[in-house]
């Protein structure tokens, strides 16, 4: 995990995007000075916020790093390129695989490559059953692929193990 968060910060340290639209890969962090030389100020007002998109949560890593890597291809040919088509080509590219299943039965199809193994996660289940507990799983995923994921990850019959925990029995 940790791996992933350092090629994640580079990533994002690398990218810089400016309010007109102009992307460069870089290798440091700006200071202060810098930021303030190139935008006039440290704070992003309204109307620069309103063209930015966010990259918030733990599946933005790999849209970070997708970004970097098209930026630092067209840097590297001397090719012409506008930041928000890349942004627009790969946000799309992700939500096809996602929305279209083919980043689940890819990930299905070997699991041993895209999960890692808890060996304490069925024994902490089974300890919150033992104590009474009622569980719910919230995802966007569909059924057969967490369905999937989880008999990967627990190697039980996950069907039974689960109609028992939502039974509380």
């Amino acid at each position: 995990m940790e791996d992933v968060l350092d090629e994640w910060e580079t990533a994002v340290q690398q990218l810089q995007i400016d309010p007109f639209g102009s992307a460069s890969v870089r290798n440091w962090k700006l200071s202060e000075e810098e930021i303030v030389e190139i935008y006039g100020t440290r704070h992003i007002g309204r109307d620069q916020a309103c063209r930015l998109m966010g990259l918030m949560d733990f599946f933005c890593f790999s849209e970070a790093c997708l970004i970097v890597d098209m930026v630092q291809y067209f840097v590297d040919a001397k090719l012409e390129f506008d930041a928000c088509y890349i942004y627009e080509d790969v946000n799309n590219a992700i939500q096809h695989v996602h929305h279209s299943g083919l980043m689940h039965r890819g990930i299905l199809s070997d699991p041993h490559r895209y999960l890692v193994k808890n060996g304490q996660l069925l024994q902490f289940l089974r300890i919150l059953k033992e104590k009474g507990k009622r569980l719910f799983l919230l995802t966007n995923s569909p059924y057969y692929f967490v369905d999937g994921g989880m008999q990967f990850m627990l190697e039980v019959i996950v069907r039974s193990f689960s109609q028992d925990i939502q039974g509380g029995r």
